[in-house]
């Protein structure tokens, strides 16, 4: 078992607080799949395949996954086509 540091409790602490609007089984997997990634990954998402899964954590009712997204910048629009 690890032992964290204060600065990592009391971001966990402020973590949970914010899960308390979620049934417990939402709750418990959504912290076990931010813990997963934390704890088990360091990549370079610059790296990664869009749209790839980074991870996924499922219970009896939840299933989550953390699936690589970017925003995409507009194209700027062409100023012939302005009226």
């Amino acid at each position: 078992m690890h032992r964290l540091n204060p600065k990592s409790l009391s971001a966990l602490d402020s973590i949970l607080q914010d899960l308390g609007e979620l049934s417990s089984e939402e709750a418990l997997a959504t912290l076990m799949c931010g813990l997963n990634i934390v704890s088990e990954y360091t990549f370079d998402l610059e790296q990664i395949d869009e749209g790839k899964v980074l991870t996924t954590v499922q219970n009896a009712e939840t299933q989550i996954q953390i699936i690589k997204s970017s925003l995409k910048q507009p194209s700027p629009i062409q100023e012939d086509m302005a009226v």
